[in-house]
């Protein structure tokens, strides 16, 4: 069952998740350090939001675009516990996809962030490629850029 659909969000299918993530995470993470050994880089990354671009639908869209933030958000600390606890660096592409600007970019009137997932994932695309989550060539260059800076020498 999809925890977002276009009627709003499934607020238990979120907390399951949550903690199925939660639990497993750490599990996993383990596993992966004890496999890869204690000199082997592994960086992780956090998510961009690609249901902001419902805010284009109007006002119900706007509704689930800022509560699909707020699950985004909350599953982005959930992540950020469980790479802080084995001490793996992050790669921010939440912050790279600016998913918290609502600030209105002039004579398009969109949030940036909206801007910003329309422009660099499927999700404004018509069908048969679209809407979809997945980033476009655009979007994967702005995440390989977000590991770039924290895989390269300083």
């Amino acid at each position: 069952m999809a925890c977002i659909s276009s009627t709003g969000i499934n607020a238990t299918c979120v907390t399951t998740g949550l903690n199925t993530i939660g639990t497993n995470l750490p599990r996993i993470l383990a596993e992966l350090r004890n496999a890869a050994g204690p000199n082997t880089l592994i960086v992780a990354m956090n998510y961009y939001d690609p249901f902001l671009a419902a805010w284009t639908l109007g006002a119900s869209g706007q509704t689930l675009a800022v509560a699909s933030l707020q699950a985004t958000s909350t599953f982005n600390g959930v992540l950020k516990t469980a790479y802080e606890a084995f001490s793996i660096p992050v790669a921010d592409v939440a912050t790279a996809y600016r998913i918290s600007d609502f600030t209105l970019v002039p004579v398009i009137n969109l949030p940036v962030n909206v801007f910003l997932t329309l422009t660099w994932t499927w999700m404004g695309a018509p069908a048969p490629i679209g809407p979809n989550i997945h980033p476009n060539a655009v979007g994967y260059a702005v995440i390989a850029g977000t590991f770039a800076e924290k895989i390269a020498p300083h």
